[in-house]
């Protein structure tokens, strides 16, 4: 069978098309049956169906779950390609009616998410009222890897080495603050180092999150050393943890501003380079380039007011 065979005039083309990718992303009948919001015998059934109808076996059924065999991969990913086109193809047909309408689905990371939404999501809805905003908190992989699978439009993230191959826009940059209990003997310094830092029992968030590399290398702290036996999975565990008397942690700016310190200190680093980058991107390739820059500059004015 070559992979031209996939093109077919059945009405069932392009569902099945969605079926092969669901089942290839989550490796399980179920899950691609949920995400493609059909009960499982009909995608399985029709998945049956279509590889008996090319002479193809696309998924080998184990007990261990479901393996995409070699056969099957490339036609897997001329699925992608397929269903991208017909995306792209829906979104030209919209563009000269209005731009920014429409589904969009916006990825961002943990240590933005909560502190960034509430402000960014009023706004978009007030300017955009015809653009509906799908969102997912992830870490800076899995959105790499939904941007470039399609599952995802935009993404908000610091920067990283992966970044440079995708279409971006600069929102914003903001300072790391030092956030010491109240009665800390580091919480009436007027600014402290990072040596001083180091003393501390520091407590960051766990590994894969980016912000965890960036607090890492500002401290020069290697894998050998562990700066406390807690690694958080978000900045508002962290912030609790520090308001206990536990330990000490970095915190972007804007993760402060809407919270009362009645018992923690910030306290400012004395380096210009503790701050972070955020960025919104886009697969370069993508026909709604001029609209995401509209949309950025949307996103730039909201973030400006909060952190001035």
């Amino acid at each position: 069978m070559t992979i031209g065979s996939i093109y077919d005039t059945s009405a069932t083309t392009i569902p099945v098309l969605r079926y092969l990718v669901a089942i290839a992303k989550y490796r399980h009948f179920g899950k691609a049956a949920a995400a493609c919001h059909v009960s499982q015998p009909t995608l399985s059934s029709q998945i049956r169906k279509w590889e008996q109808k090319m002479g193809v076996t696309v998924f080998e059924r184990e007990r261990s779950g479901v393996v995409l065999t070699t056969e099957g991969k490339p036609i897997v990913e001329q699925a992608e390609r397929l269903l991208s086109g017909l995306e792209q193809l829906e979104h030209t047909a919209h563009e000269p009616e209005n731009p920014l309408h429409g589904h969009l689905r916006l990825g961002i990371i943990p240590t933005i998410a909560p502190y960034l939404l509430p402000h960014i999501l009023p706004e978009l809805e007030q300017q955009l009222p015809e653009l509906r905003i799908d969102f997912a908190e992830q870490v800076t992989a899995k959105l790499l890897e939904n941007i470039h699978n399609r599952s995802l439009d935009l993404i908000i993230l610091a920067p990283v080495k992966e970044t440079q191959e995708l279409g971006q826009r600069l929102l914003y940059r903001e300072p790391f603050r030092f956030l010491t209990p109240k009665e800390h003997p580091l919480s009436t310094s007027e600014a402290i180092s990072f040596d001083e830092v180091r003393s501390t029992r520091l407590l960051l968030l766990e590994e894969g999150h980016c912000f965890h590399d960036q607090a890492a290398d500002l401290c020069r702290i290697d894998a050998d050393f562990v700066p406390a036996t807690c690694r958080a999975n978000n900045l508002e565990t962290l912030r609790l943890l520090v308001e206990s008397g536990y330990g000490c942690t970095f915190m972007p700016e804007l993760a402060l501003r809407t919270v009362n310190h009645t018992r923690s200190q910030i306290v400012p680093l004395k380096t210009q380079q503790a701050k972070r980058e955020v960025l919104c991107c886009w697969r370069q390739n993508d026909s709604r380039d001029e609209s995401f820059q509209e949309l950025c500059t949307i996103l730039e004015k909201s973030v400006t007011k909060v952190l001035s």
